[in-house]
This record gives structure tokens, C-alpha cells and sequence, in this order.
């Protein structure tokens, strides 16, 4: 009679662990990417519904005569393929660059009344360019219809395409800011407060029209450096300041970090592509290493936007970073490499931009007053009202006829890393 081996139990293990191990790689390699899909969908949803409010579309025939306008200065602002500044002065604009910005910066960045003479290079700039300048005012400021367009398609936007282009916009406003400090330290007080004008609406439609974050992020450098100049100067608060809509700056801020999630989600969909698999040294081979980067993907994805959710409900005022940080809900998985809490930061700038506004308008009301009776006064209760419940702004008055503005219960996430929320005016 014909006998059959009987199973040792050793055998039995052995089988019933391979099969679980085939199981789980099975699973790993197929299970990982099907799990995932809704995420894959969501963020193409997301883009298509953005692509529907901003398609790509070309710049208006104003927005093409202020890039003719511009060429002259040595600006490009892309628009157009056939757009090239002149030779003769296509280098001018890169020699004085540096200086513009480090000119700005120490303007900016300072916390008392001085406007610094406007250096040597900088000011044969403007003089070779007057004329040039006054028509770009000039056009700005009678143009109702400035649409610069959208160069690209956003649900084909990756990690590869190529920054949208934002230098020239960037620097035919910091030239204006530049001519509006000439015109100031002139005397010219109606043409200085045109050339701030100019500079604050080509800032502000670029920042509605684009909804991508270079363009927010170098729109609120520019709106903070306008609230900076224009604290220096003795000037009444002005209608396009007044108009200003700061939670729609918030808004965009808030989508243009969640435009630059979905980039990210369909890179980590795609790691090979944008070698981001190369980044770090898993030790598997790629086909093991892929479903990795889905689970990252959709984590990352999930995550940063229930992030977003959260800051969307925040004030500037009472939000504290630890909070969030420390908040398990708005922590990426441990196993995720990639996550990135701390782009919070991008939204918080808005916050200061806005309490830049704030001082700035404290001080340009003080500065009223005191040309109003011929010095500044011993005391000023009705402006001590902070954006924030909590803060207030401090009033002085020095012994020599100076005063001095500063915030009291400055809000914690603006606490550190940011100049000191204080001003010295000069009396009259």
C-alpha cells in the first residue's frame, strides 16, 4: 500500500510564512497604488477645478504697451516672445540690480525717519530713464483693464516647469518705489505718491491674476517694502491703501500652498521622474520602492491640506506655531521624509505685511497731526487699536520733539525673526 510523507510542523511553518510573505509583497506591489487612487483623483479634481478660474490665457493689449514701455529701462516682463530690451541698455538694469535691492532693503529694514540720498549709480539710472518712468506711471495709473495673463496650463504644472515669470514685474516695481523716493526727497510730493501708486496696483493684479506661489511670495515682499517707504514719508493715508483687502491676500496665499501640495503629491506619485526616489537610500530596489512614495504621496497630500483647513479658521493674532506643530492631527506619518509642516511660515508672512500696514498707517496719522500744529503731540489715545485685541501701540513723546510708535503684547507667532514692531518719528 502506497504510504505518504506526513507534513512536519517545521514544513508547515515554513509554507504558511511564505504565503503570508507572498501575501504582504503582493499587496505592497499592487494593493499600495490601488489604495491610493482616491488621492491620485482628488488632487486631478483640484487642479482642473483651478485650471477652470485661471486658464491659461495671453496678456491684454495694456499689459503688452507696459511691457513696451518697459523694454527701454532694461526690464523684460515676458509677456511676449518678441519682447527684448534694447542692447544699449538690456545690461543696465543687472549693474544697478544689487544695488536697488540693498538701497530698498536698508530703507526698509529701517525703524526711524531717513531717507538715505539715493546712491550715484542708482541715480543715473533714473535720469537716463525719466521720461521712460513717467509714461509707465502715466499708463498704470489710466489703465482700468491691466491683465497680464496666465503663461501656463495648472494641471500640467510639475516640479520641472520652469518659474512662472515674475523678475521683471518684480523690478519695474522697485524702480517705481526708487523714483518715488527722488520725486520725494525733490519735494515732489503729488508725483512720489503716483510713483507708489503704480508700483502698489502693478503688485496687487499680479497677485490677482496668478495664482501661483512665486508670484504671492514676491508680491508680499513688494507690498511689505511699500508699507515700509511709505512710513517714511509725510504722507495721509491714501485711497489705494485704504482699499487694500487683506484677507483676500490670505485667500490666495492659502491656494497657492495648496496648488504647491498637489505639484508635490503627483511628484511623489511619479518619484523616478523628478528623482525624488534618489533623495534617500531606502536600500530596496525601485519596483519596492514605489509603493513608498504612493503612501508618502497621500499622506502628504491629506495632511498638509487638513493644515491648510486649520489656518483657514487661525488669526494671525492668536496663533501659536507650537500648536500646530505639535498637534497630532497636523503631523505627517513618521515613516513620511517629505512632509512639511513648516510652510505655515509662507502664511504668517501675510500676517506681518499686514501689521507692517498697521504701523505704517499709526505713524503716517501721527506724522498728519504734527504738520497739522507745527509739532507732535504729547499724547495720542485714539490710536493705541492694534489689528490684534491684545496688542496695543504705544505712544511717546521725547524730550527733544521726537516720538516714538511701538507695539506692547506683540503676537506670538511674530515675536522672533521679525524687525523689531517700533518706530521713531522725527519732528516736524
Amino acid at each position: 500500500m502506497k504510504q505518504y510523507l506526513k507534513p512536519t510542523p517545521l514544513f508547515i511553518g515554513i509554507s504558511s510564512i511564505s504565503a503570508v510573505f507572498a501575501l504582504l509583497l503582493l499587496f505592497w506591489l499592487f494593493g499600495i497604488k490601488a489604495l491610493t487612487k482616491n488621492t491620485v483623483q482628488a488632487v486631478e479634481t483640484y487642479l482642473t477645478n483651478l485650471e477652470q478660474e485661471f486658464p491659461p490665457t495671453p496678456p491684454n493689449s495694456a499689459a503688452l504697451q507696459l511691457e513696451t514701455l518697459a523694454n527701454p529701462l532694461g526690464i523684460n516682463l515676458e509677456l511676449s516672445d518678441s519682447s527684448t530690451p534694447p542692447e544699449s541698455t538690456a545690461q543696465l538694469l543687472p549693474e544697478i540690480s544689487d544695488d536697488l535691492t540693498q538701497y530698498l532693503e536698508q530703507l526698509g529694514e529701517s525703524t526711524q525717519d531717513n531717507i538715505p540720498p539715493i546712491p550715484e549709480k542708482l541715480q543715473n539710472y533714473l535720469n537716463l530713464h525719466r521720461n521712460e518712468i513717467t509714461g509707465i506711471r502715466r499708463h498704470i495709473l489710466t489703465t482700468d483693464s491691466l491683465y497680464f495673463g496666465i503663461p501656463y496650463q495648472i494641471t500640467r504644472l510639475n516640479l520641472q516647469t520652469e518659474s512662472p515669470p515674475i523678475q521683471g514685474h518684480f523690478r519695474l516695481s522697485q524702480v517705481l518705489i526708487l523714483a518715488a523716493l527722488e520725486s520725494y526727497l525733490a519735494g515732489e510730493i503729488t508725483t512720489a505718491s503716483e510713483n507708489l501708486e503704480a508700483a502698489a496696483i502693478l503688485t496687487e493684479t499680479l497677485r490677482q491674476q496668478r495664482p501661483d506661489l512665486i508670484t504671492q511670495l514676491a508680491s508680499l515682499l513688494l507690498d511689505k517694502r511699500l508699507s515700509q517707504i511709505v512710513r517714511q514719508f509725510n504722507l495721509a493715508p491714501t485711497p489705494w491703501q485704504i482699499e487694500r483687502q487683506p484677507k483676500a491676500v490670505e485667500q490666495a496665499m492659502i491656494r497657492a500652498l495648496r496648488l504647491e501640495n498637489a505639484i508635490l503629491t503627483n511628484a511623489l506619485f511619479d518619484p523616478f521622474t523628478y528623482d525624488l526616489a534618489n533623495s534617500y537610500a531606502l536600500g530596496l530596489l525601485q519596483v519596492f520602492k514605489k509603493p513608498y512614495f504612493y503612501l508618502v504621496a497621500a499622506d502628504t497630500w491629506s495632511t498638509q491640506n487638513r493644515i491648510y483647513d486649520y489656518l483657514e479658521h487661525q488669526t494671525f493674532c492668536y496663533f501659536i506655531p507650537e500648536t500646530l506643530v505639535n498637534n497630532p492631527d497636523l503631523t505627517f506619518a513618521g515613516w513620511n521624509v517629505y512632509g512639511n509642516s513648516i510652510l505655515y511660515k509662507q502664511w504668517l508672512r501675510v500676517g506681518a505685511s499686514q501689521l507692517h500696514w498697521d504701523l505704517t498707517e499709526k505713524v503716517q496719522k501721527i506724522k498728519l497731526m504734527g504738520q497739522q500744529n507745527q509739532q507732535l503731540p504729547e499724547q495720542i489715545h485714539s490710536l493705541e487699536d492694534s489689528l490684534c485685541p491684545e496688542s496695543r501701540w504705544v505712544y511717546r513723546l521725547n524730550p527733544d520733539g521726537s516720538a516714538e510708535i511701538s507695539l506692547e503684547g506683540i503676537p506670538a507667532a511674530f515675536a522672533e525673526g521679525y524687525l523689531a514692531w517700533t518706530y521713531q518719528i522725527s519732528a516736524p
